[in-house]
């Protein structure tokens, strides 16, 4: 018999207009590689263990895209 309860975490999502962009790296060049090592950099960086609701979701979101427009 197991001590523990399953865990269940829903969080709803607004559909609304993201505003998006495309950008072109060249597969296999040092800027990708670079583009690469820097967007598993922030997004290992990103401190996901307290994501409650949806609300405390918007910070996180916000540092991966503010990142990503810096890489």
């Amino acid at each position: 018999m197991l001590d523990h309860a399953p865990l269940t975490i829903t969080i709803p999502i607004v559909k609304e207009h993201i505003q998006t962009k495309k950008r072109m790296i060249v597969k296999d060049s040092d800027e990708e590689k670079m583009f690469i090592e820097e967007l598993i950099k922030s997004i290992s960086s990103i401190n996901t263990s307290d994501l409650l609701n949806v609300d405390l979701l918007k910070n996180p979101v916000l540092t991966l895209t503010h990142s990503i427009k810096r890489i």
